[in-house]
């Protein structure tokens, strides 16, 4: 029962990773272009 919830929260934790790497991607290109259009 303890390993079963360890891998669960591990399976939680990578998830939330995953959302964080990719929310922090699309978040980086979209100020990438705002810098861009502001440097213009």
């Amino acid at each position: 029962m303890r390993l079963n919830n360890l891998s669960h929260m591990s399976r939680i934790k990578q998830i939330a990773i995953w959302i964080g790497i990719i929310g922090g991607g699309i978040g980086f290109f979209f100020f990438s272009i705002e810098a861009a259009e502001f440097m213009r």
